[in-house]
């Protein structure tokens, strides 16, 4: 057998094998992997629609708390007065609040006060409890547990089923404004879940999701056939696959532990369909290859010598043109130009080292440019990047954008006391302690100056920076930092300026940051120990 027919025969023998090798790889590893990308992007859609719906609870919860713990709402059970109504309890305020039921009971579950309205067409809605004038002491809207802070108040939020519909609600013991006792008995306040409120939801998490009710044991089992179920350690859901998308569902329970309502939506097939193209694309690239090797080796067969001197000329001009010096010639033969090959090889080899380790290096360079050395935290120049950059994006989207700068209070006075050491792990300790209240990814905590820190919250409105804010203060307080030079405590504290808009101009960029330091030369004269929010008169210590 001739030289040729050999070469000939390897090569079309090791094509076969690589397109062999290659389609067992993409269909049977590749391929599952893009299943499992599908699966799992489709249970965290699934994910951010209970979150949406729990948010919503969330924020009921809220706005009950504040309207239980108030020595308005405390005197009104005992005298029912109409000055109360008029203020609080008019058809407007349901409309402002998006709140379709409000009722105030006795501890007895006996209905003080209640009204519930239709409020896209302004009319009463009859709920049962309400005709009844009462709700046995085990129902869930008003048979309370203890609140997870610990404090007086106790708390249930979930949802019911009515027949209007599912209706989000949170009920709370009505106290005074400070929270004392003993309980006069139970606000609860209900939102349903209707078109408008659906329509919301889809806007905020993007995903055209509907919720069916209501739901029975037989409708369950209906639509478990042919699906798949996924368990995971926080959600069940099930799934039907289509060739063009998925249905996935799953059961939202009520405040019983009973199915409420079935929540579902349509997930496409986007990532398998680019997973097949994929494979393809690569099968074709690997034949084409193949075959084009096959070609140049039986054109230039005769040439034993030019052959490979050309592959020597071609991947060095590769190496030159590409700067990849990982690729390997592979050359094996025993003469001279195999010799000369194998030298370029190594050659190649020891400059992709060095390349490697050069990338390696500066990496680390990069991320210690990025970081301050003394707190570990982010330094004033990866500051200003972010801030403009969350500002032109901020700007995009028609969000807000808040900004914290803090101050630790006489901090001169700390080094000169207990010597800059000391000084040193006051300021990482604080920086830790402000890092443990910033958890959102899209967050930056950083290092403005000195003794100064600085916080970028996107997408975070004014009252929800304050908050951050004030989780800052009781932190840093909490960490009880021994300052005896402090002329506003014992222990080392910040004060803190917080500013919140929705940019605009670039050149407003600037404004902004000065308006959170206004803020915080507003603590400092206010008195230190304290956060105060752009507009206040005064923080909270």
């Amino acid at each position: 057998m001739s030289i040729r027919t050999k070469i000939i025969t390897i090569v079309i023998t090791l094509f076969i094998l690589s397109a062999s090798v290659d389609f067992i790889v993409q269909r049977f590893v590749i391929f599952p992997s893009f299943l499992k990308l599908e699966q799992r992007e489709a249970g965290e859609n699934l994910r951010r629609i209970i979150s949406a719906v729990d948010r919503e609870i969330f924020h009921l919860d809220k706005l009950c708390s504040d309207w239980a713990t108030w020595n308005e709402s405390y005197s009104f059970i005992e005298t029912l007065s109409d000055n109360y109504i008029e203020d609080n309890l008019i058809i407007d305020s349901f409309a402002t609040n998006r709140v379709n039921s409000i009722s105030y009971f006795n501890n007895d579950g006996s209905v003080v006060w209640g009204k519930a309205y239709d409020l896209e067409n302004e009319s009463t809605l009859p709920l049962p409890f309400l005709q009844n004038r009462r709700l046995e002491a085990s129902h869930p809207m008003i048979a309370l547990k203890a609140s997870p802070s610990g404090n007086l108040s106790q708390v249930r939020t979930g949802v019911i089923m009515t027949a209007y519909g599912p209706m989000i609600f949170a009920s709370r013991s009505i106290l005074r404004s400070d929270g004392t006792g003993p309980s006069r008995g139970v606000l609860t306040m209900g939102r349903l879940l209707n078109a408008e409120t659906i329509a919301s939801l889809v806007e905020q998490t993007r995903i055209n999701f509907i919720i069916e009710y209501p739901i029975t044991t037989e409708v369950v089992a209906l639509k478990k056939e042919k699906c798949t179920a996924y368990r995971e350690s926080d959600l069940t859901y099930y799934a039907k696959k289509q060739k063009q998308h998925i249905n996935i569902w799953t059961i939202y329970s009520d405040a019983r532990g009973e199915a409420a309502f079935s929540i579902s939506y349509l997930y496409p097939r986007e990532i398998t369909k680019k997973g097949l193209t994929s494979i393809r694309y690569a099968l074709a690239i690997a034949i084409g290859t193949a075959l084009a090797i096959l070609m140049i080796i039986v054109i230039f067969l005769q040439l034993v010598v030019l052959q490979p001197i050309k592959k020597l000329t071609d991947h060095a001009s590769r190496l030159d043109r590409e700067g990849d010096y990982s690729i390997q010639l592979a050359f094996n033969r025993r003469d001279e130009l195999g010799r000369l090959a194998r030298v370029l090889d190594f050659t190649s080899v020891t400059i992709a080292e060095r390349t490697d380790e050069l990338k390696s290096v500066n990496k680390k360079l990069e991320k210690l440019s990025c970081v301050d050395a003394l707190t570990g935290i982010a330094n004033r120049r990866i500051f200003d990047e972010h801030m403009e950059k969350e500002w032109l994006r901020a700007a995009r989207q028609k969000t807000d954008l808040s900004l914290i700068l803090m101050d630790v209070d006489h901090f001169k006075h700390y080094n000169d006391f207990y010597g800059h050491q000391k000084g040193d792990q006051c300021l990482h300790a604080i920086a830790s302690a402000i890092k443990s209240q910033v958890t959102r990814p899209a967050d930056l905590v950083a290092r403005y100056g000195g003794e100064e820190f600085a916080v970028i919250l996107p997408e975070t409105d004014a009252t929800g920076a304050y908050k951050v804010a004030e989780k800052i203060r009781r932190a840093v307080y909490d960490l009880q930092i021994n300052h005896q030079k402090s002329e506003t405590a014992d222990v080392v504290t910040l004060s803190l300026g917080v500013a919140s808009m929705t940019p605009g101009a670039k050149d407003e960029r600037r404004a902004f940051i000065q308006e959170a330091d206004e803020s915080l030369y507003q603590a400092k004269k206010a008195g230190r120990n304290r956060a105060i929010l752009s507009g206040m008169n005064s923080g909270i210590c």
